[in-house]
């Protein structure tokens, strides 16, 4: 989810709690696990660093709430030379941090709805969990999100006008929540929703392949695709360069990973991302290892 619905969503709570004075340890709270995002160029250029990646650890439990609570004592230093911020809410109390700690726990929770999920109980596994009910990041919750910001900052409504937003964001949440058990009580499999609500996919382990198929809620199952998970080489061969960082990684940021034999060379990729079918993640979609070791 986005930062700006981040921010939202906690502003109103704690507003509706009436805790206005907490604001700013609810926002920075909600905020402080994109903050990843300054640690990516670290695992862009070590692969053993795969876990310091947006949607990465501080989307974790154990690796979120110490991020927020450095971001808040950061904030605290600089107001000692910049005396106005206490005037904006940055203040240590119990009740400060709090809302620092449950704005990050919320900022958790909604990204751990959307596809493809985050790791949740890092350090013990990078296992990447998800409740799969939208596809993430949502158009439809950042654009409504945007529409309600607009029209606050322009003075066409006031704050008693996010009451409407609060019902609609709740609604398409339950929305999304009923699609996505429906699906899953018609299918067997990892049910996937698409930017079209009634256009979902569904991928199984069959085994010895992949099987991704196109489910439509109205007109049923589509086209299936197969995608086995060797080829040329055996599941033991392929295990055999599993644990490189350079494996690793791909596997963290795959939905599924396939091998196959060119040559000398074992190339293992994701087949969902490397053909276009997500998009995202963007980064590491195939990796080609052999005796001399990573080749791309």
């Amino acid at each position: 989810m986005d930062a700006l619905t981040h921010g939202l969503t906690i502003s109103l709570i704690l507003g509706g709690l009436g805790a206005g004075s907490l604001l700013f340890a609810g926002i920075l709270g909600t905020i402080a696990p994109d903050l990843d995002i300054l640690a990516t160029p670290l695992s862009s250029r070590n692969p053993r660093r795969y876990i310091l990646i947006h949607g990465g650890v501080t989307h974790s439990l154990a690796g979120g709430i110490p991020a927020a609570l450095l971001a808040f004592g950061i904030a605290l230093l600089v107001a000692v030379y910049l005396p106005t911020l206490h005037e904006g809410g940055i203040v240590l109390t119990t009740g400060a941090v709090i809302a620092l700690i449950s704005g990050t726990l919320l900022h958790i929770f909604f990204d751990l709805l959307a596809f493809p999920g985050i790791p949740l109980f890092w350090p013990a596994t990078d296992k990447k969990y998800t409740l799969g009910i939208f596809p993430g990041p949502s158009l439809f919750v950042f654009g409504l999100t945007l529409v309600f910001l607009v029209l606050f900052f322009t003075g066409v409504m006031d704050l008693s006008a996010f009451r409407l937003y609060a019902v609609i964001f709740i609604a398409f949440m339950a929305f999304c929540a009923a699609l996505k058990l429906v699906v899953s009580s018609r299918l067997n499999g990892i049910t996937i929703p698409t930017r079209h609500p009634l256009h979902w996919l569904v991928l199984e382990d069959t085994g010895g392949s992949y099987l991704l198929s196109r489910y439509h809620l109205i007109r049923g199952s589509g086209d299936t695709t197969e995608f086995p998970k060797f080829d040329g080489v055996t599941s033991e061969e392929a295990s055999r360069y599993r644990e490189l960082p350079e494996i690793r990684r791909l596997y963290y940021h795959s939905y599924i990973v396939t091998v196959r034999r060119d040559g000398e060379d074992l190339v293992y990729r994701d087949p969902l991302r490397d053909e276009g079918i997500f998009f995202y993640p963007p980064y590491y979609k195939t990796v080609r290892v052999g005796e001399g070791g990573v080749r791309s």
